[in-house]
């Protein structure tokens, strides 16, 4: 029976014809008996078997058009590094200085969504730069303690999945002479090569259910050429990671103090959900108290009902889906829906045990924030839902490298002063 294991030497992910192709015609079953199929070795396939053929929904995309896009990314410098936005090369520039330690790490404020039963596709545009001995360069979807991501290191290049455990962070680190399907030397199926002096498009596509397959590959020639693949169903003991529900992150270190600046380039990223998401979660809901909330300032917006992530649970994906707010006397008033304000004399609740998020509905005044959504009710509209739309991201982001959580706050101003305003917001927690 021949090899079809695609660790083996007979498996070929080429567009070319291959005489190889004899041997993806005669498969077999798991069970050993011969399976005639027409096969084309350039079809991507399913961690179950699947041939490719659903369409993938975007979940996350950015692309550096005018800035380094603060909202979406965040950033922690360590010494004399820094990072550039380039409108010529649509991207930002990471750089350290020559000092061990210097470092520059980006992420984004999102941990990015995982939808049981449907891998995610991570693609990244980056240029890396030749070796720099005693420089790291690191780029996935991982934070400190999970994820996996790959790694241009002090010496040699890796590909890493990371997790936590009781006794610390505990990494299995694949070196490129151990890549399970291409090293991408020159000497694999695909007989390429990096470029290191070149941008490249790197793909990562990753399942979870804890023991789900980790697949690296390089995008070249409208071609997918896999690096390594991480197996852990039947081989390891726990899962390879502790969650799913992790950021984008890039960073870059001077490790040994390598003399001179040394550079990655960071492009687009773009996150893509396999096939039909289908259902997110249960949805849930918190409001004022029945007798509302008073405005006492006519036309100036107070906080009426804000949310944000647990402190400890702020890797939970929660994404709000509609409002409702009134007067209680059917009096018109302006309503306005913010990002990421500061809020005075806030006093957070647990919406319940289960639940990743607190409620707040005491504070009385605000500043800073991003509007996302204003508008009136009439007193003839009174009781109307304002839902989001379905495409844009409203997800509940973090700060500070994600270990502070950022508001999503309901804002009204009336018509009149001293006026009590009831609001309701609801939201899904993906698990």
């Amino acid at each position: 029976m021949p090899n079809l294991n695609p660790n083996s030497t007979n498996y070929v992910h080429s567009h070319e014809p291959n005489t190889n192709d004899l041997v993806h015609a005669m498969g077999y079953d798991p069970y050993g008996r011969p399976v005639l199929r027409i096969e084309d070795p350039s079809v991507q396939r399913t961690s179950k078997n699947r041939r490719k053929i659903s369409t993938s929904r975007q979940i996350f995309f950015n692309t550096y058009q005018y800035n380094k896009d603060p909202q979406i990314w965040d950033e922690a410098v360590t010494g004399t590094a820094s990072s550039t936005f380039s409108k010529f090369a649509a991207g930002v520039f990471l750089e350290v200085g020559n000092t061990a330690g210097d470092e520059i790490v980006r992420q984004t404020r999102n941990v990015i969504q995982y939808i049981p039963g449907r891998s995610n596709e991570v693609t990244f545009a980056v240029k890396l730069n030749p070796f720099e001995e005693g420089v790291r360069k690191r780029f996935g979807v991982f934070d400190e303690f999970n994820g996996t991501y790959f790694e241009k290191g002090v010496d040699d290049y890796y590909l890493v999945i990371r997790k936590n455990t009781p006794n610390g962070i505990i990494e299995e680190r694949i070196a490129r002479a151990d890549w399970n399907v291409d090293r991408f030397d020159g000497t694999g199926p695909s007989q390429l090569a990096f470029q290191e002096d070149k941008i490249q498009m790197f793909s990562l596509e990753y399942e979870w259910y804890g023991v789900g397959v980790v697949e690296y590959k390089v995008i070249f020639d409208n071609n997918a050429y896999p690096l390594h693949r991480f197996n852990s169903a039947n081989i390891n003991e726990v899962p390879w990671s502790n969650t799913p529900f992790v950021p984008v992150r890039f960073e870059l270190t001077n490790v040994a103090g390598t003399p001179g600046t040394h550079q990655i380039l960071t492009g687009s990223v773009a996150v893509s959900s396999e096939g039909d998401v289908g259902p997110l979660g249960r949805e849930q809901n918190i409001t004022t108290p029945l007798a509302g909330v008073s405005t006492s300032t006519a036309s100036v917006f107070r906080p009426v009902l804000s949310i944000r992530l647990k402190p400890d649970r702020l890797n939970g994906v929660v994404i709000p889906i509609e409002f409702q707010t009134a007067t209680l006397d059917n009096t018109g008033l302006f309503y306005r829906v913010m990002r990421d304000v500061d809020l005075t004399g806030a006093d957070w609740q647990s919406v319940d045990d289960n639940s990743f998020v607190e409620y707040d509905h005491a504070a009385t005044a605000f500043t800073d924030g991003k509007a996302i959504q204003t508008g009136f009710v009439s007193p003839n509209n009174q009781g109307i839902v304002f839902s989001f739309p379905e495409n844009t991201i409203q997800q509940l982001g973090r700060n500070d490298m994600g270990t502070t959580a950022q508001t999503f706050t309901l804002l009204a101003a009336t018509v009149s002063a001293n006026k009590d305003v009831f609001a309701s917001l609801s939201w899904v927690e993906i698990r």
